[in-house]
C-alpha cells in the first residue's frame, strides 16, 4: 500500500452543500480518461473501476489470478489514500470478461474480504486487454475524525 504521505488531495468545499475530495495519488498511472480514481463524499469514499495494472511498472498479468489480486491491491491502495480500508467497503462491483472465471473470483475475493461481506454485483461484459475490472463504495473518515 502507499503511504498517505505520497498522496494528492483536491477538495472543492462546495457542491450543493456536499464537501467533495478527489484523491489523486502520486506514482500511480494517471487515468487517461477524465474521471478521479477516488471521490470521497458524504461520509463515503467512491472508487471509480480498478484495471489490473501494476501502479509503478504499468505491467497487466497474464492470467486470471493475477490479475484478480492486482486489481484487488490496486483498490486497497485507493481506500487507504481515501482514509478507509477493504474492511469499510459497502458496496462492489465486479465487471468479468469471461464468467467461467466466477468460481475463481469467489476464491479470491475471500482473501481480500470477510464476513459480514459488502453488497455485490458481477458482471459479464466485454473489457479491452482486461479479464477483471472492479468500482466499490466504502465508508471513509472525514476530516481527522476516526470514528468510522
Amino acid at each position: 500500500m502507499m503511504e498517505r504521505g505520497s498522496q494528492e488531495e483536491e477538495r472543492t468545499s462546495d457542491w450543493h452543500g456536499l464537501s467533495l475530495t478527489h484523491i489523486v495519488l502520486q506514482g500511480v498511472p494517471k487515468p487517461v480518461s477524465p474521471y478521479s480514481p477516488a471521490v470521497v463524499a458524504g461520509g463515503f469514499a467512491f472508487v471509480s473501476g480498478q484495471r489490473p495494472q501494476h501502479p509503478s511498472s504499468g505491467d497487466i498479468p497474464g492470467d486470471f489470478a493475477g490479475q484478480a489480486h492486482q486489481v484487488f491491491s490496486n483498490l486497497a491502495t485507493i481506500l487507504d489514500a481515501a482514509r478507509s480500508g477493504l474492511e469499510k467497503v459497502v458496496k462492489v462491483n465486479i465487471y468479468l470478461a469471461d464468467l467461467n472465471h466466477f468460481a475463481e473470483l469467489n476464491s479470491i475475493y475471500e482473501q481480500y474480504f470477510r464476513p459480514p461481506y459488502p453488497a455485490r454485483t458481477t458482471i459479464g461484459c466485454s473489457l479491452r486487454g482486461i479479464m477483471i475490472e472492479v468500482d466499490a463504495v466504502a465508508l471513509a473518515r472525514q476530516g481527522g475524525r476516526d470514528d468510522v
